[in-house]
């Protein structure tokens, strides 16, 4: 890639440069041919004068004796048919000149004394109309003819200006690859970094991260990445937690159960029917945990089966209340107004519900108090269930809905629940495109609650 947009920035300089040249050439060649027209002009109409001068007609001697101009000006003296009658001026002392008619053009050859032909001018219209001695009718050629020095001054001036435009190009082009060599340099070092780091991870180092420097966007596909490696790496720590509380919380349980029954299968066990009714909780607890690790794997995959309707919340809570055991609870205080809607599959929301209740009554002792509470705001309705427990400290409120995080580690099973009922209530809120949140103060209880879109009419 350097070695492309290096090649890229050397031909873009190189081709500037030649376009420079040519077109200084161009422009300092017109402006010789500008000044040569402009002398010959000049020269013309010195040689009107001369014509005027002598309007019965010019001799050759007339002619010699007249040229006074510069020493790149000659003229020509031929007559009606092209024939040379006379030569003047400084460039043509010494040599031979031979003139010739073709059409409208006069063809002017300019010799050597040693016969030599050194050029071949041709020359387009008539010239100056004069006469010629004798009265006969010819015309005036006017000639610029530049000397060797003045060639040499003109070669001079474009190889000087050649050089010039050849260093300011090479100047130009060192410039152009440096810049583009710090350039890349910039881009294509945090490339590589990000490079490496993709590699990395592919490998599994989940906890690689890489500095978010270079342009802008390639700034910010540093800061994405290292986003995308923190969240493997969270999903990773929270999937080896997962299979760590699974294992605990079956492990537990299925232990119990082999001891009773080999217990049983020994004689050991003096009240076997009181072993089998120990055993028929366990399953039932295994079944629970299995039924609730089922609908959280459903609700993340997205294969949770929702039939979200206008459902009344009255109802759903004392469907609730009836299946949590809690129905005739002194502890518990419903205030929703009857007439109060969500729009929520039903079985779901009793769920959230009982979980919610469920949780509460755990955590408040006899004498205490449950309130349920919903109140309708513009888009959604809010359902709190708050209670009068020991409440939970700030490190338990950023945790409570965590998968198995129970707020006290020394709680039993048969006490302290799974450790997914939280977890359940906010994928299934968060699946009907609700949210959930928790208030508390460590000895002050707890409000839980979660908000549900109101129902369109």
């Amino acid at each position: 890639m350097l070695a492309a947009v290096g090649v890229l920035a050397l031909a873009a300089v190189v081709g500037v440069g030649l376009a420079a040249r040519q077109g200084a050439r161009r422009e300092l060649l017109s402006f010789a041919s500008l000044e040569r027209r402009g002398a010959v002009a000049d020269l013309a109409g010195e040689l009107r004068a001369l014509a005027a001068a002598h309007p019965g007609g010019i001799s050759a001697a007339e002619l010699q004796a007249a040229a006074q101009w510069g020493p790149s000006s000659a003229a020509l003296l031929v007559d009606a048919r092209g024939a040379l009658v006379a030569a003047a001026g400084k460039p043509l002392r010494g040599l031979t000149v031979r003139t010739r008619r073709a059409g409208q053009v006069t063809i002017v050859t300019i010799e050597s004394e040693r016969g030599r032909q050194l050029s071949e001018l041709h020359l387009r219209g008539g010239g100056v109309p004069a006469r010629l001695a004798g009265g006969r009718p010819g015309c005036l050629l006017p000639l610029l003819l530049p000397s060797l020095r003045e060639e040499q001054q003109r070669a001079a001036a474009l190889g000087a200006l050649d050089h010039r435009l050849l260093v300011a190009t090479a100047v130009a082009a060192a410039l152009a690859l440096l810049s583009t060599w710090g350039l890349a340099r910039g881009v294509l070092a945090p490339l590589r970094q990000l490079q490496a780091a993709t590699r990395d991870l592919a490998r599994g180092q989940l906890n690689r991260r890489v500095e978010a420097a270079g342009p802008s966007e390639i700034a910010e596909l540093g800061h994405s990445l290292n986003r995308m490696a923190a969240e493997l790496e969270r999903q990773q720590q929270l999937r080896r937690d997962l299979v760590n509380d699974v294992a605990h919380e079956l492990g537990a349980p299925l232990t119990t159960m082999v001891c009773r029954l080999e217990a049983v299968q020994d004689g050991l066990d003096p009240n076997p029917s009181a072993t089998l009714s120990g055993f028929r909780d366990d399953v039932l607890h295994l079944a629970g945990l299995v039924a609730d690790l089922q609908a959280l794997a459903h609700a993340e995959a997205g294969q949770l089966r929702l039939d979200c309707m206008r459902t009344a919340l009255m109802p759903a809570a004392n469907q609730a209340l009836s299946a949590a055991g809690l129905a005739a609870d002194p502890r518990i205080a419903l205030r929703i107004d009857p007439a109060i809607d969500v729009q929520a599959d039903p079985k779901r929301l009793r769920q959230v519900l009982m979980n919610l209740l469920t949780n509460a009554a755990r955590h408040t002792p006899p004498g205490g108090r449950i309130e349920i509470r919903a109140e309708e705001r513009a888009e959604e309705v809010r359902v709190e269930v708050g209670d009068s427990g020991c409440g939970l400290s700030a490190e338990q409120v950023e945790r409570v809905f965590e998968r198995f995080y129970r707020t006290d580690l020394a709680r039993q099973r048969s006490t302290g629940g799974s450790g997914l009922g939280l977890a359940i209530v906010k994928t299934l809120v968060e699946a009907q495109g609700g949210r959930v949140w928790v208030q508390s103060t460590l000895g002050s209880g707890a409000n839980f609650g979660f908000a549900l879109p109101r129902p369109g009419d």
